[in-house]
């Protein structure tokens, strides 16, 4: 199921081999979020890839609304099919 999945995609088909997607296939793991449920913060650094599988997740940023108070914005909803992570996991920073 999850070699269907890094095959299917563009990004990975152009920067790996086949061989290597499909060792790589059989190490990714789900992971269910529920509602309100942060993934990661803004500023944070992970070295994962998340494929959106069902659902949506909204990427938010903090602003300040003035007196110190914080609020979340959102700026995009990603859908199925989406991928969260790509950018950084490709560059390694």
């Amino acid at each position: 199921m999850y070699s269907k999945v890094l095959e299917s995609r563009k990004e990975f088909r152009l920067n790996f081999s086949k061989e290597f997607l499909s060792r790589l296939a059989p190490k990714l793991r789900e992971r269910r979020l529920g509602p309100e449920e942060i993934l990661f913060r803004e500023n944070e650094y992970s070295r994962k890839v998340y494929f959106l599988m069902r659902g949506n997740i909204a990427l938010q940023r903090r602003r300040s609304t003035g007196e110190e108070k914080q609020k979340d914005i959102n700026i995009k909803i990603l859908k199925k099919g989406d991928i969260v992570g790509l950018e950084s996991f490709l560059s390694g920073s």
